[in-house]
């Protein structure tokens, strides 16, 4: 076989894989992205370091990379494919995931393994013995540990490099890398929400308007303070009606001493959807403080963040982490079951995971209440900073009202247990 035509094929499918994987790549995580990008880095560096010996059909090339392995540049190929492959794999896209990696591995099977085998032909019909030698030291592909020893010693040479014309590999890796991220940062976050938006519907009846419920916080056995939970009115938000919800928590006078807190977080839900249509917190903890304001544009799929003037793409029906809890008081709890909701803190977007572990009874000063147990997996501020798990019990009733919760601040443990609800169903819990 001509193996000049053989490597015009090669190269041909390369460009066309190249096109294809622009097509169908869709980055989305970064822990592949990152890892995908250093993996093709070591790919990109390995072929350079191998155009810097490789004297082709003038002589045979025992030197630098060629010591450890008989075909670095296809190695190099090889590593820079599965990084571009590493790069664009996601869960999101599973399919065009496994469709990239099942092109690559049958192309690069198809077109260069064939490819080794015919240059080694050719290597040993002009090189004779002195390659047969050189064959039985080096392995094809899995480079040694140890280099292949030679009387002859060179080093890399830079104009071989440009002879051999390898920076078009250089070039076309900033090129890629330049579009994946870009399509990373700016593209696939947002098309994970749907293109053509639609207002969802999903009743509640658990909550409304005018339900207030107060409790009393304690670190231990001391009162340390109070904090409330709140829906007093609903709100219009760009000819959406929404549940205009509240949450605050302030220490006493005596707990002030040790670690003073006046938390105020809001959160505007969207009545039909219920999904959160805005949310602004003003977090003061000891020397911590931290204040934020986003408003969700559900329909585009942008979070926008007042202040910095932030554009954030966010997915379909993002909740906050204030509007989770009265979403999640909506759904059909079950034993062992476990919810993940979409969750925007500003700039990043992460998926709550809540678990249900228990059905018991629980004790506050209002009273005695079969409750559901459940407990997330927070990643953001809430009522009181916290280092640990949180728990919560929710009556195991239409309603879902929390009556406990327990969660870890920098010096111990808080508790908030329920003590007053204003409401017009209040006897319905007893």
């Amino acid at each position: 076989m001509d193996l000049t035509k053989f490597a015009h094929w090669r190269v041909t499918v390369g460009y066309l894989f190249a096109l294809f994987y622009l097509i169908l790549a869709k980055p989305t995580s970064l822990f592949f992205f990152v890892l995908g990008i250093e993996v093709a880095i070591f790919g990109l560096i390995f072929r350079i370091w191998a155009a810097g010996y490789l004297h082709k059909s003038v002589e045979l090339t025992v030197c630098g990379p060629y010591g450890y392995v008989r075909h670095p540049l296809y190695l190099g190929s090889f590593l820079l494919g599965c990084g571009f492959c590493i790069a664009s794999t996601s869960f999101h896209y599973w399919i065009r995931s496994i469709v990239i990696w099942s092109v690559f591995v049958l192309g690069f099977s198809i077109f260069y393994l064939p490819q080794m085998f015919l240059e080694e032909k050719g290597l040993e019909k002009t090189f004779g013995e002195k390659y047969h030698h050189y064959s039985k030291k080096v392995p094809r592909f899995l480079p040694n540990l140890s280099r292949y020893k030679s009387e002859k010693i060179s080093s890399f040479s830079y104009s071989l490099y440009r002879k051999n014309i390898e920076y078009l590999a250089l070039f076309g890796f900033v090129i890629l890398v330049l579009i994946l991220t870009v399509r990373y940062l700016y593209g696939e976050e947002s098309s994970v929400n749907e293109k053509i938006f639609s207002w969802r519907r999903i009743e509640n009846k658990s909550f409304d308007i005018n339900e207030k419920l107060l409790f009393l916080i304690k670190w231990g056995i001391i009162p340390a303070g109070h904090a409330t939970l709140e829906v007093p009115e609903k709100v219009m938000v760009n000819e959406r009606s929404a549940y205009r919800i509240i949450s605050r928590a302030w220490s006493n006078s005596l707990f002030d001493v040790l670690y003073k807190v006046r938390d105020h977080n809001e959160s505007l839900l969207d009545i039909e959807s219920l999904c959160s249509l805005g949310y602004e917190k003003h977090i003061r903890e000891g020397r911590y403080s931290k204040d934020e304001k986003v408003v969700y544009d559900q329909e585009n799929g942008l979070a926008h963040i007042e202040g910095d003037k932030t554009v954030v793409p966010i997915p379909a029906y993002v909740l906050d982490i204030l509007s989770g809890l009265y979403f999640l008081r909506t759904q059909d709890i079950k034993l062992s079951d476990s919810y993940f909701l979409d969750v925007n803190t500003g700039e990043k977007n992460w998926q709550l995971e809540v678990k249900v572990l228990n059905h018991e009874k629980v004790k506050v000063p209002l009273g005695e209440f079969n409750c559901w147990l459940i407990e997330p997996f927070l990643k953001q501020e809430g009522i009181f900073q916290h280092k640990g798990r949180v728990l919560i019990w929710l009556t195991a009733d239409e309603k879902k009202i929390p009556v406990l919760m327990r969660t870890k601040i920098p010096f111990g443990s808080i508790v908030a247990e329920l003590v007053e609800i204003k409401r017009d169903e209040v006897n319905t819990l007893q």
